[in-house]
């Protein structure tokens, strides 16, 4: 863009650029140079916050995204108010008093239901490592007129919290807290959305657990989080307001949820189940949201979710979780790096014929905390050694499935498949691929049958697409030219070029609502595949929750005879690999119901639609 051309669109633009805005967009991105934590400092200090400085291409989008949602929703605050925060003004709000909400406790800060913090959808130029949060209150705190300076209570006030919230926080994780936080409050000509109160916090080299627990933004504003930010670099106009659209039907449906209103019939999208998915919906009476079944409405809150995108254009193809994914895997480095170090160390002796028997008899005891997966379980035990995890498993049986499985072999028939019921992405999909690649290589199956879900279901779980460049995007998120992972790489890309391991055609069963109970009717044909298979592995909380009919059965119910139509006498020979994170659970014996530190904790249990 030429100089010609910024000056005119520098008239265009929706609130006052400061003289460092205006300079900063002349000289372009290639002159820009981002603010350090220093610099930030002293700015602070200084209290020159007009100095604060965007990249010059991401003011501009912010100024055309300004225009664009004030004529879509009137106000900024209109905009924030719905979309972000979810809070509705009283009615005695007017123009001239601005939004009015009715607060918990009088005094800021004193109810975490009268504030919300939340990662700023526009952040200033920082250098990496600097994260911009902003904390947005339902109650005004008193500053100096006419500028709307703090006045010197307020900045005590905003202080204590700060130090309370953030400071403290990261010296609770053993993570040196010194000089990793620093909050300014805009005064009032650098507010772009002046009737809201909110103030700023930036911290630096915090890992994203501890920013999401701040935020929630991975259990709360994932799918919604994303689309703003896909929306925001797009160019192609038709695209982009269906994706505007797209956002506005999240936030409708998570103010559905959040407000529990009736659950409305799903539109028609094309899917061999939407009809199903209706007809139970009318059985039900339209309930609303915390009086159905539960998991009726966790499966019915994806699946809309799914028409949202199928119903469109431009976006049928978008997968609202792949950040959650990414980061699982950039989080995840070491767990893939041991892995594949591990699948490594296993392979070897497996290739010589120098593998004794027993090596799955302790196979998930790491399975407990779900960050360590069934494959790292199965190397540990090859290798001889065992990890401190297996103290928290309460159910073991990998013994006896390994004595099946080897007896299996043993009879040497040409077709031995297992298939695998696959749960999340990432490093657990990585470490499933190399479990795969072992129990093929050990000749413990013949083929792996590997089943993924079609679209975005329960936020990380692993759809059909991605299974095929799970190793690629691992591999480069975590070390390229590491010959470790080029020999894995490569024998597991063998193996899937051999069609020793595959991926099952898309069935709707799995993104339905139905438990398993339901598969010898709803899906005969996959019933009749898994009757025939060697061992069916069912990973993941939902996939256990559906095997047992998400009944609340007593803990010492037998596993068998929880399992409905896949129970004993169906010829399913299956085995469930699943972490406690909601409260449905057998098996157990006596002593074990009775420990105190086995029950479950209620803390842990999945919150239904928090993925939005």
């Amino acid at each position: 863009m030429d100089d010609q051309d910024d000056n005119e669109w520098l008239n265009q633009i929706p609130f006052e650029l400061t003289e460092t805005d205006k300079e900063n967009m002349l000289a372009g991105d290639a002159k820009f140079k981002p603010h350090t934590w220093d610099e930030l400092k002293q700015i602070i200090a200084d209290n020159k916050l007009d100095i604060l400085k965007r990249r010059p291409s991401d003011l501009k989008r912010y100024c055309l995204w300004t225009n664009d949602t004030k004529k879509n929703y009137g106000t900024m605050t209109n905009f924030v108010c719905k979309e972000r925060l979810f809070w509705e003004p009283s009615l005695s709000s007017t123009e001239q008093t601005g939004p009015i909400f009715e607060c918990k406790d009088p005094k800021p800060f004193s109810n975490s239901d009268d504030y919300k913090i939340l990662i700023n959808d526009w952040p200033y130029g920082f250098e990496a490592g600097i994260t911009h949060l902003v904390v947005w209150l339902k109650r005004r705190i008193p500053v100096q007129p006419p500028e709307g300076y703090l006045t010197s209570e307020s900045k005590i006030l905003i202080e204590d919290f700060v130090q309370k919230t953030f400071v403290q926080k990261l010296a609770k994780d053993d993570a040196p807290a010194t000089d990793r936080v620093q909050w300014f409050k805009n005064w009032t000509a650098l507010q772009s959305v002046r009737s809201l109160d909110h103030f700023h916090v930036l911290v630096r080299d915090v890992p994203e657990a501890i920013i999401e627990e701040w935020t929630g933004a991975k259990d709360e504003t994932a799918a919604i989080d994303n689309l703003h930010r896909s929306v925001g670099i797009v160019l192609d106009v038709f695209r982009a307001n269906e994706g505007k659209q797209i956002i506005r039907s999240l936030s409708e449906l998570k103010y559905e949820l959040q407000h529990n209103r009736p659950l409305t019939p799903l539109q028609d999208d094309g899917g061999p189940d939407i009809a199903d998915y209706n007809n139970h919906l009318a059985a039900l009476r339209l309930p609303r949201w915390i009086d159905a079944p539960y998991l009726f409405t966790e499966c019915y809150l994806y699946r809309r979710l799914r028409t949202f995108f199928a119903l469109s254009t431009c976006w049928q193809d978008h997968d609202v979780f792949f950040d959650l994914k990414a980061q699982a895997i950039e989080e995840g480095r070491d767990h893939i790096f041991r892995v594949a170090k591990e699948y490594k160390t296993a392979l070897e002796p497996v290739l010589t014929n120098t593998v004794e028997g027993g090596r799955l008899s302790r196979g998930v005891e790491a399975k407990w905390n779900n960050e360590e997966d069934l494959f790292q379980s199965l190397c540990r035990s090859s290798v001889g050694t065992a990890g401190p995890e297996a103290a928290n498993a309460l159910i073991d049986h990998l013994k006896s499935a390994y004595t099946a499985l080897q007896q299996v072999r043993d009879q040497q028939e040409e077709e031995q498949v297992i298939h695998i019921i696959l749960n999340d992405a990432g490093p657990e999909l990585y470490s499933d691929l190399c479990l795969a690649g072992y129990l093929v290589i050990s000749g413990l199956a013949s083929q792996i049958i590997l089943h993924a879900k079609s679209f975005s279901w329960f936020g990380e779980n692993a759809i059909s697409s991605e299974v095929a460049h799970v190793l690629a995007s691992s591999v480069s998120k975590v070390q390229d030219e590491d010959e470790t992972f080029k020999f894995v790489t490569s024998h597991l890309n063998t193996l899937i070029q051999d069609n020793k391991i595959t991926i099952a055609p898309p069935n709707d069963f799995w993104t339905s609502y139905h438990t398993f109970w339901q598969l010898p009717t709803h899906s005969p044909n996959l019933y009749d595949e898994f009757r025939k298979a060697k061992l069916v592995i069912f990973k993941g909380d939902v996939n256990y929750r559906k095997l047992i009919g998400d009944r609340q059965w007593p803990s010492t119910t037998p596993f068998s005879s929880a399992l409905g139509l896949l129970g004993q006498g169906s010829g399913v020979r299956l085995l469930a690999l699943r972490k406690c994170t909601s409260d449905a659970i057998v098996g157990l014996d006596a002593r074990q119901h009775e420990k105190p530190q086995l029950s479950i904790d209620s803390a842990k249990i999945a919150r239904r639609g928090r993925m939005l």
